[in-house]
């Protein structure tokens, strides 16, 4: 090796705000670490892969800023952590058009407004060269001696930064009703109750 960046390999460096750049983009890789980093709740690593600027939309909310967004993240964990017994995470990360490992590019001035599954439209990309993922959120939760498993998604847009610039949550149909049982079932109180 001469010093210089192989084949599929990424220069990465610190970008505005701390966040890592990827001056060879590789937009699932970012997605990967964001991914991975949430489901270890490392908190800091995934802030370094999220725009300064990015939105999460959330059930008709908007959360801006990469610190807003991952305080947000952390406190869902922390409740979890504190109302069950024990709380695992998985997750799976696809295209979102054709099921394939993998990411959709967006092409240079952005493309229509398309429908997510039960969420609310992704609003086009501004600007070539971004990637959309959609990614498979699992929470494998017991408690009081009962077993729930939720699932959700989330599209997540990476920028021609390398850094993720939009998150928007999709619930999936009868995922919230049946979290809602599984509450009543083993009396916890649904956050923000």
């Amino acid at each position: 090796m001469d010093g210089g960046v192989e084949e599929g390999q990424e220069d990465r460096g610190v970008g505005e705000g701390g966040g890592v750049v990827c001056r060879r983009m590789d937009a699932r890789g970012i997605v990967d670490r964001f991914v991975e980093a949430l489901d270890r709740e490392d908190f800091q690593a995934a802030a370094r892969v999220i725009a300064p600027g990015c939105a999460y939309v959330f059930r008709g909310r908007e959360v801006r800023g990469r610190e807003a967004i991952v305080a947000s993240y952390a406190d869902a964990a922390a409740w979890a952590r504190e109302s069950f017994d024990e709380i695992r995470y998985e997750s799976k990360i696809k295209d979102e058009e054709d099921g394939e490992t993998g990411g959709t590019p967006v092409p240079p001035g952005g493309r229509e407004k398309e429908k997510t599954t039960g969420g609310t439209p992704v609003p086009p990309g501004e600007e070539g060269g971004k990637r959309r993922f959609r990614v498979r959120f699992v929470d494998l939760t017991l408690h009081r001696g009962v077993r729930h498993r939720h699932e959700c998604e989330q599209v997540v847009l990476v920028g021609p930064s390398g850094l993720i610039e939009q998150i928007e949550h999709v619930d999936l149909p009868g995922e919230r009703e049946r979290l809602g049982a599984f509450f009543a079932r083993v009396g916890v109180k649904a956050r923000g109750d």
